[in-house]
C-alpha cells in the first residue's frame, strides 16, 4: 500500500465517526512524517472512535513504527495501543491507551488511559486515567 492508498483508508476510516474539520486535516498532509503529526495529535479519540484499531496497527506496523505508534510492545517517549497484551512498560513521555484485559506498567512521565479491564501500575511519575 502506497502513501496514498494509506491515507486514503484513514480518511475512508474515519468518515461518519469523525469530525470533518479532522479529515480535511488530512487532505493537506503529503507524506507519512506529516500523516503521523496528525495522528498522534489525535491518539486518544482516533482509537476510541475506533478508526486505529490493533488489526490495523498490526498491518501497517512498519509505517507506524517508523513514526513512533506502536501496538502491544514495550515503548520509550511513544504511542501505545495496548490491546489484549501480556504485560508492556512505557517509560519517558509515552502516551497508552490500554483496552481489553491489558496490563500496562507506566514509568517516568507516561500517561495511560485504561478501558474495559485493563490494569495499570504507574511508577515514577507515570499516570493512569482509568
Amino acid at each position: 500500500m502506497n502513501f496514498e492508498e494509506f491515507k486514503a483508508e484513514i480518511i475512508r476510516r474515519a468518515k461518519g465517526k469523525y469530525s470533518g474539520a479532522f479529515i480535511g486535516s488530512l487532505n493537506d498532509v503529503i507524506d507519512y512524517p506529516s500523516l503521523m503529526t496528525v495522528i498522534k495529535q489525535e491518539f486518544r479519540l482516533l482509537v476510541k472512535r475506533q478508526i486505529l484499531d490493533a488489526p490495523f496497527i498490526e498491518s501497517h506496523k512498519t509505517e507506524f513504527n517508523a513514526h513512533g505508534i506502536f501496538l502491544n510492545e514495550n515503548v520509550n517517549n511513544g504511542f501505545l495501543l495496548a490491546e489484549n497484551s501480556p504485560i508492556v512498560v512505557a517509560r519517558g513521555n509515552s502516551i497508552v491507551i490500554a483496552r481489553d484485559s491489558s496490563s500496562v506498567v507506566a514509568r517516568d512521565g507516561s500517561s495511560v488511559e485504561a478501558w474495559g479491564s485493563s490494569s495499570v501500575e504507574a511508577r515514577e511519575s507515570g499516570t493512569a486515567h482509568v
